[in-house]
């Protein structure tokens, strides 16, 4: 009969990893095995909510970007401007429980530039500088 080896050189042959932790064998799992570990909302390292104005601050400013062309959907942009203060107000007063602060500042930066290009292009027609009058006819 062959003699038994300790578990702490039993790493190589066998399928999991021994540990020797404070001087007792511990059986450990490598790491492509362990299932993630579960986090329930209020447990300490487990990252904040993230606000819901935040979010929405986040795709109202987008859809203002996107929608420049279209003069009535500079609401989109003040919404997302307001929204993202908001936000921003809630999430300081959360206490950490909210994230999302920078999701909120998207929100602000990209309503301001929906705002800023749609007053652009107001000076621009009141100027004369771009004309909307799309009379193509060639007679």
């Amino acid at each position: 009969m062959t003699p038994r080896r300790p578990r702490h050189e039993l790493h190589r042959s066998a399928p999991a990893v021994w540990a020797v932790r404070r001087g007792a064998a511990a059986l450990r799992r490598p790491a492509a095995l362990r299932r993630p570990a579960v986090r329930r909302a209020g447990q300490p390292g487990q990252p904040p909510r993230t606000s819901g104005k935040a979010t929405a601050a986040t795709v109202t400013g987008l859809v203002g970007l996107f929608t420049i062309c279209c003069g009535f959907f500079v609401a989109s942009s003040i919404a997302a401007v307001v929204l993202g203060f908001l936000a921003r107000k809630e999430i300081e007063a959360s206490g950490g429980a909210l994230g999302g602060r920078t999701q909120a500042l998207a929100g602000i930066i990209a309503g301001c530039i929906g705002i800023a290009a749609f007053l652009l292009s107001i000076v621009l027609v009141a100027t004369g500088a771009v004309d909307y009058d799309f009379d193509y006819s060639t007679s």
